[in-house]
């Protein structure tokens, strides 16, 4: 009868701890930029309060996937073009300006990589993809504009 209790009590004890620990199971993704397909996807345990910015360039390390940047802004991943290569003047009116955004379960954020803070006690999704924004006739009309919805625009259709 003791045994059967012991045995008991260690089932529940490590039922308990696998179920605390694939409790709060996040995934990382990085988006191709020219299609609507996933590049990598990883399942990620946070640990500890994490900006999005300081836990994607360790993941990006860790995984040798290269980037420009920093835990701030991440202006380029898999290469892509940045700074005045990442412009595309459509006329003396438009233009459109493309760079990584990241999404949180789903949502753009507002903030910069760095101000959106991850709780260890929480699930999360995290999205890298490459958008746009558009500037048209002295408005900025479009936000993190998917580039993978316009895949025969700037870089993607040459």
């Amino acid at each position: 009868m003791r045994l059967f209790f012991l045995y008991i009590s260690y089932f529940i004890c490590f039922t308990t701890m696998w179920s605390i620990t694939t409790l709060f199971a996040s995934t990382f993704e990085i988006i191709n930029p020219c299609e609507d397909k996933i590049y990598l996807k990883e399942t990620i345990q946070i640990e500890s309060k994490i900006s999005v910015g300081s836990l994607s360039i360790d993941l990006f390390n860790k995984w040798e996937i290269p980037y420009k940047g920093n835990k701030h802004n991440i202006l380029s991943i898999l290469n892509t073009p940045t700074e005045f290569d990442s412009y595309e003047i459509i006329s003396d009116r438009s233009m459109r300006i493309y760079g990584w955004c990241y999404q949180v379960n789903n949502q753009l954020s507002n903030k910069l990589a760095n101000d959106y803070i991850l709780e260890p006690s929480q699930n999360y999704s995290i999205r890298w993809y490459y958008g746009f924004a558009h500037y048209l006739n002295g408005t900025w009309i479009s936000f993190c504009e998917p580039l993978f919805n316009y895949p025969k625009q700037f870089f993607c259709g040459r």
